[in-house]
């Protein structure tokens, strides 16, 4: 097939290769490298002055400036078997597709929930009648959409996030798994967002007392997105009263599956319901026995290994019942390593079989050709 991926946004196709980037834009230049991959002609359209090409997937300019839409000529060409967009409002999709010299299938592919403003359109039957599919990032997500919006089942598909190439088959074996792993507890957060990290502090904190050996890695930053870290500024002192925390700081993909292959639990306590977390999928790939919510999407991410401690127990101000789940997570690895080296090993089997972005542009491909 014949496939345009557009996003405007500030990347191009190696961006995920080179620095950290959001997960979007991560999963449209993994996808569109193993489209390519599989033999289809496959086009990136990027808000970017990079014309950086590999992998067989030609990268062009799209762009909007003072409310001015620009893109390369190559989108003009009238044989693509559909234009795919990205986190794209419905009247953004449709106004570009009136544009062009021909009636392209126009998909998009989006992480926004129902109450999302930039998908106001999807509740027009006149827009999406001109709409091929809608592609959600997760089930959780996409019943949510169909509950206010009027959209035939037919148009309504999943594809979910998968993980970074740089988590897969990070292992050669389960000896050589559980020789990576510390017999300490060895805790991570990666969550972009640093609200919860005070609670991470005081679960650490009791974890400390336990375990003299354990440590707490903070790959948090929100940097990443063009924020500063004031926040994490003002959780300094604590840092320096708990020994054992070590604040990394937002990594690129390679260099966190790196550090992750060495972990061994990671805390994620949100409260905020989303449609899809990667995250989780990446921690299960480098053996991290995961424990987290039952909000929004978690648990479908979680596939069944993470270990979701529901809402309806938790209060925001008082988040003891996780506390007590870390604490028990890091007793069952001091005290029975073995049986905890091989739940987490077997996780890293199943995500390696089921969530990689080879298995997703199959997927892709399946839903494009299937017939309604």
């Amino acid at each position: 097939m014949k496939l345009a991926l557009i996003y405007i946004s500030k990347f191009h196709l190696l961006s995920p290769f080179q620095v950290p980037v959001s997960d979007s834009e991560a999963a449209t230049s993994y996808l569109a490298i193993e489209l390519a991959r599989l033999g289809h002609d496959v086009t990136l359209f990027s808000d970017t002055d990079d014309r950086i090409g590999a992998c067989n997937v030609r990268c062009r300019k799209i762009n909007i400036t003072d409310k001015v839409l620009s893109f390369d000529k190559a989108i003009l060409e009238k044989d693509y078997d559909a234009l795919i967009f990205k986190n794209a409002s419905p009247e953004f999709m449709l106004s570009v597709a009136k544009a062009l010299p021909y009636e392209p299938k126009v998909y998009l592919w989006t992480i926004f929930d129902k109450d999302a403003p930039i998908n106001k359109g999807l509740g027009d039957p006149k827009q999406i009648a001109q709409i091929a599919g809608i592609i959600c990032v997760s089930d959780w997500q996409r019943d949510r959409l169909l509950s206010v919006c009027k959209i035939p089942l037919n148009k309504m598909h999943t594809l979910k996030y998968a993980i970074s190439p740089f988590f897969q088959d990070l292992f050669v074996d389960p000896k050589e798994f559980a020789n990576a792993k510390s017999h300490d507890p060895t805790l991570a957060y990666t969550d972009p967002s640093l609200e919860n990290l005070k609670l991470m502090f005081d679960a650490f904190a009791d974890v400390r007392r336990q375990y003299n050996g354990a440590t707490l890695s903070v790959y948090s930053g929100l940097h990443k997105y063009g924020a500063e870290d004031d926040q994490i500024q003002k959780l300094y002192p604590i840092t320096r009263e708990i020994r054992g925390i070590y604040h990394i700081g937002s990594l690129s993909n390679i260099q966190l599956a790196a550090a992750l292959r060495y972990k061994t639990i990671l805390l994620l306590p949100t409260t905020v319901a989303k449609t899809y977390n990667v995250e989780i999928l990446e921690a299960m790939a480098a053996g991290v026995y995961v424990l987290t919510t039952n909000a929004g999407a978690l648990t479908e991410y979680g596939h069944n290994q993470s270990k979701n401690i529901s809402l309806d127990d938790l209060e925001l101000d008082d988040l003891n019942g996780y506390v007590s789940q870390t604490l028990t997570i890091c007793q069952t690895q001091a005290h029975s390593f073995q049986a905890f080296a091989n739940y987490c090993y077997k996780q890293v089997q199943e995500i390696n079989q089921k969530h990689t972005w080879r298995i997703r542009a199959r997927e892709l491909i399946y839903l494009l050709t299937a017939k309604s």
